[in-house]
């Protein structure tokens, strides 16, 4: 498993938020998941320009440790968060470091990789984690019923 260790720079995501999870022994609730990334998209014409075209999945919560309750973020990055409407959750990820890691499948199969992340990268690499958190970066053109699609998935080291 091959990692790309990386300075996020300048990172400002806008978005909205979901409970994934309510208490520590429920299991995680992804079935509202396509329907934050449809609001989302709705509400679109509500934010001033953007910072490039890909989207962003942030897990908080669950990642390593299980804490009580764990959200899902559906976000976008923007160049300022001057003018965003206060419906929208703000996340400044700027100047974090992050391990990056490729995810082919789909999105339900992540799991897998987090995984080989935990068990084998973690152990193998020296790294730590520093955030109980998981970060996806989505291509614009990413097809999330592809089973050969492609994206980035992250921890915060």
């Amino acid at each position: 498993m091959t990692a790309h260790i990386v300075d996020t720079g300048i990172l400002k995501l806008v978005g909205l938020k979901t409970i994934l999870r309510s208490s520590v022994t429920a299991p995680n609730s992804v079935s509202q998941i396509p329907e934050l990334w449809k609001e989302l998209r709705a509400a679109m014409s509500q934010l001033p320009e953007r910072a490039g075209s890909e989207r962003y999945a942030l897990i908080s919560g669950d990642y390593t440790e299980r804490l009580p309750v764990a959200y899902y973020y559906a976000l976008v990055a923007v160049k300022e968060f001057d003018g965003i409407p206060d419906s929208f959750e703000k996340i400044d990820l700027s100047d974090k470091r992050i391990a990056k890691f490729v995810h082919r499948g789909l999105p339900a199969a992540s799991g897998k990789t987090a995984m080989k992340v935990l068990q084998e990268w973690l152990p193998e690499s020296g790294e730590t984690i520093s955030d109980n958190a998981e970060l996806t970066i989505i291509a614009a053109d990413y097809d999330r019923t592809d089973p050969n699609g492609e994206f980035e998935y992250c921890v915060f080291v």
